[in-house]
């Protein structure tokens, strides 16, 4: 695709346009290098601006990643208590049952030792009845 483009020092302007100041405007010099620096400054500042708002678009997206995180690492951690929680209530229930049977197991040697006790004298007392009547 071409293109022809003149300056307007090169363009050929019909004389009834040159009468009439109206169609365009003329500044001095001075202006137009003002103007042109303005220009370049806010063709920076925008290329500027661009960068800042990509930047902080990376930082929101880390920080959303980072809060994410940590989101499920709060979780784990709940989690992870009431695991705790419940091995805890296990093991009172374990050691009460424990306590219980120890409990138990020496009634038992208990009544054992009575038993053995008491069929002991029972044999002894028997055993010297049947020496006494012969």
């Amino acid at each position: 695709m071409k293109l022809t483009v003149f300056s307007q020092s090169v363009m050929v302007i019909p004389q009834d346009i040159k009468k009439d100041t109206t169609h365009y405007k003329c500044f001095p010099m001075p202006v137009i290098k003002k103007i042109t620096q303005d220009l370049i400054r806010l063709d920076s500042c925008t290329e500027n601006l661009n960068k800042t708002n990509q930047e902080l678009s990376e930082v929101y997206e880390k920080v959303t990643l980072k809060d994410s995180i940590i989101s499920d690492m709060k979780t784990k951690e709940v989690n992870y208590l009431y695991i705790i929680d419940n091995e805890r209530s296990k093991n009172l229930l374990s050691e009460n049952r424990v306590r219980k049977l120890e409990f138990d197991l020496g009634i038992e040697k208990n009544k054992n030792k009575l038993i053995s006790t008491l069929s002991g004298g029972f044999i002894l007392i028997l055993t010297g009845i049947l020496l006494f009547k012969h």
